[in-house]
């Protein structure tokens, strides 16, 4: 039976990746903070007891990260980068402990690595973009790659936008245009670069057995804009076009929460370009039952 460790396996993508997993046949250990619900326990940092799971697995995968959606105070700032570095270095020294590494370490990045690209679109190979995303994410990424790990290979995954309709973004986005507050940013002309929950798990499990060093774009082949989005979202929603908030108020709030004024401005065009080369096929690609399914639209309703 093939064996995958878990790091942050309790949260959204966790639930539905371990589900994912154990569908499969795989055994799963989940390593969380708690330790609770059949999980083993560690802090993020320290090595202990846990570190033992990593010997003889198949993969180990680290979904760990602090929420962004905070204010970026000096603190918050580091707590968001040590939340994502802490980890990995406490698995990185874990594999070089172990008799038998774990054939694939994965870890959960982010396509904000790339920064505001307002024109064209991006793959892998793009060099880093400019922010604090775009460092916090660096940093990580160099950390993992930092370790020596002949009989390891290193994945690190940059996600986009993940949309389900079990909570998220998409939930809650979905519920503010039902209320009409479904307004769109600036110009709208920001990219959007988004992945449906199940194309993401199944991309984790595909990519244990890829040996891929580096970076993978876990992004739909179709990224949008911002604009188009919305538009696609409040017609599934029986919503009327609603006016766009001018740049200079989303800068303003911004400024009250100390975000980069991209965060909600900016974003780029990513390309899953090694997934899409190494064969991987996406299955959800149409935004409208995604969307509707957030809504609680039934599914009647759009196959009609």
């Amino acid at each position: 039976m093939s064996k995958a460790v878990i790091a942050g396996g309790t949260g959204l993508v966790g639930r539905a990746l371990v589900k994912r997993f154990e569908g499969l046949g795989w055994e799963t250990v989940i390593l969380s903070r708690s330790g609770k619900n059949g999980s083993v326990k560690w802090d993020g940092k320290n090595q202990g007891d846990w570190a033992k799971e990593l010997d003889g697995a198949d993969a180990v995968i680290s979904l760990c990260g602090p929420s962004i959606f905070r204010p970026w105070t000096k603190s918050a700032r580091k707590t968001i980068l040590q939340g994502r570095i802490d980890p990995a270095n406490a698995i990185g020294e874990a594999i070089l402990s172990c008799k038998s590494p774990p054939k694939t370490w994965i870890t959960a990045s982010a396509t904000g690595w790339y920064g505001d690209q307002p024109s064209g679109s991006v793959c892998e190979s793009a060099p880093k973009g400019e922010g604090f995303l775009a460092d916090t994410i660096a940093k990580l990424e160099s950390t993992v790659m930092s370790f020596t790990t002949p009989g390891t290979s290193k994945t690190l995954l940059r996600i986009g936008v993940v949309l389900t309709p079990e909570g998220g973004a998409l939930k809650m986005m979905a519920k503010q245009i039902r209320l009409y507050l479904g307004f769109t940013l600036g110009s709208g002309k920001q990219a959007m670069s988004w992945i449906h929950i199940d194309d993401l798990t199944r991309m984790i499990v595909w990519a244990c057995d890829q040996s891929i060093q580096g970076p993978v774009n876990a992004v739909s082949p179709h990224p949008i804009s911002m604009a188009e989005f919305m538009a696609i979202a409040r017609k599934r929603c029986g919503r009327p076009n609603m006016p766009h908030v001018p740049a200079f108020k989303a800068k303003i709030v911004c400024w009250m929460l100390r975000w980069d004024s991209s965060f909600l401005l900016g974003g780029a065009r990513v390309i899953p370009m090694i997934a899409l080369g190494r064969g991987f096929k996406f299955e959800h690609t149409d935004l409208n039952p995604i969307i509707d399914s957030a809504a609680g639209i039934p599914k009647a309703w759009y196959e009609a």
